[in-house]
């Protein structure tokens, strides 16, 4: 994930063993913040960091993470046209009560704000648009929930793939595959139709279709 320079912003440390979330105790971590890799002894004592943390918030509930918030990080290099530096922070913890310090290296990538014209996406106007009765279907607050959750799905597939989806700016260059999404008619439990939209990110078709 990409912070920006100027903002401060939260991080969270997920601990695991064996792939299993491990609840860390109560304590009060050293995080240290570098421009460049550390030696792990600089990774322990700070030496050359650009920023220090000696706080989080620890969830008591799996995975238990612990998020802790970052001061605004300012751009040293105002002139160069480098819009994105590799960062990396130091944890240091115990992972048991009065136990052994460990360090943890972490790399993340803070930058320069960027633009974009527009976004890609789908409006709650644009399902009513290709299919005008789907508000007999569903009100707003519904058509909302389900256009966050195939977006959701969209940004998992695109992001196996390698693709950032803030930085895309039309669908039609992937040859993206069409997506079928139902949307049950609550009006009564023996409605006949599913309220059927298809579409590609570009190109929506719809129509009632039979209930199986």
């Amino acid at each position: 994930m990409k912070y920006v320079y100027g903002k401060s912003f939260s991080r969270t440390f997920y601990p695991m063993q064996d792939s299993s979330p491990v609840q860390l105790p109560s304590q009060s971590p050293t995080i240290y913040i570098f421009r460049d890799y550390p030696s792990i002894s600089a990774a322990q004592d700070g030496t050359g960091a650009v920023a220090t943390i000696s706080s989080w918030t620890q969830a008591t509930v799996t995975p238990f993470g612990c998020t802790y918030t970052v001061a605004a990080i300012n751009n040293p290099d105002i002139d160069s046209l480098i819009p994105v530096w590799t960062y990396y922070e130091a944890i240091n913890f115990v992972a048991t009560a009065a136990g052994q310090v460990q360090t943890v290296i972490r790399a993340f990538e803070l930058g320069t704000v960027e633009e974009l014209e527009s976004l890609p996406g789908t409006t709650i106007q644009d399902l009513k648009d290709v299919y005008p009765a789907i508000a007999s279907y569903f009100d707003d607050t519904k058509l909302a929930a389900f256009i966050t959750g195939a977006e959701q799905e969209l940004k998992i597939d695109l992001e196996a793939q390698g693709f950032k989806y803030p930085k895309i700016m039309s669908f039609t260059r992937f040859g993206w595959p069409s997506r079928t999404r139902r949307f049950q008619t609550p009006r009564s439990q023996t409605s006949k139709t599913w309220a059927t939209v298809t579409g590609n990110g570009t190109r929506f078709t719809a129509q009632d279709t039979p209930r199986s």
